[in-house]
């Protein structure tokens, strides 16, 4: 077969699908990989990205999956930074849409903040540090990734998140991270950056309300010393309240003297 024969016989599939894509007025024609064909077109004009867009797929676990590789991770698999930049592209625009359309939402309780965070967080393939902003009715305001790690670890000044605290003229603040291994016990680590954060907030007259581990099952919440499985998610009855409350584990004391 040709060369010009081949180039016919991708325009041709590029053609379909894009009108595809029109038609339905947006993804609900296309299964996963053809979103990312499509994606791919704009990136590699030339040459059949049908067979990396299903090995991407295949590699990440979804859409979201790929999304959210790293630009190493993505190397790995034969994609050039130009591409990569495109996908992370994306994904980071897709997430900062979904922050801006968290503001003015009401978290009143632990529940209610769990629930918030894990729909941010919770399938992020790294550790990522959100800090959530909220004024004196506890309605958000402001939402920030202010660090990523890899899976085991995420840096993050304290500094930085108290001077956005500040810049926002918050009233309270919660703090959260994901483990992505899937367990939400809280390292000394954590428990000691809590602590930290919580007297520097203080000294500026700001709540740090909580400081919240999102995994993909079950959240924990420092320094109430809460557990709460995903079985609860998003359910604000009173039954779901008490069973939370009753199952949660000793508390983890979070002093607020020291240094």
């Amino acid at each position: 077969m040709s060369d010009k024969t081949c180039s016919n016989i991708h325009e041709g599939h590029r053609k379909r699908l894009r009108e595809s894509y029109i038609k339905s007025n947006g993804s609900d024609a296309l299964r996963d990989h053809q979103l990312l064909e499509l994606l791919l077109f704009y990136a590699i004009p030339r040459r059949d990205v049908n067979p990396l867009a299903h090995r991407l797929v295949n590699r990440f676990g979804s859409l979201r999956g790929v999304l959210e590789a790293s630009f190493s991770e993505l190397a790995e698999e034969g994609v050039s930074q130009s591409t990569a930049i495109l996908i992370k592209l994306v994904g980071d625009i897709n997430f900062r849409a979904k922050i801006a359309d968290a503001a003015g939402k009401q978290l009143k309780n632990t529940d209610d903040a769990m629930d918030f965070c894990s729909a941010l967080i919770a399938e992020e393939r790294e550790e990522v540090c959100l800090a959530v902003c909220l004024n004196a009715k506890s309605a958000v305001t402001y939402c920030e990734i202010v660090g990523r790690g890899n899976s085991s670890e995420t840096p993050f000044s304290l500094r930085r998140i108290v001077e956005i605290a500040l810049a926002q003229k918050s009233n309270a603040i919660i703090i959260a991270h994901n483990h992505p291994s899937g367990d939400p016990k809280p390292s000394a680590l954590d428990i000691e950056n809590t602590r930290r954060l919580r007297l520097l907030l203080n000294e500026v007259g700001i709540d740090m309300q909580e400081h919240i581990i999102v995994c993909s099952s079950a959240c924990y919440a420092i320094v109430r010393g809460y557990s709460r499985s995903t079985e609860h998610f998003g359910s604000t009855s009173d039954t779901a309240q008490k069973t939370c409350t009753e199952d949660k584990p000793a508390r983890i004391t979070v002093s607020n003297s020291g240094a």
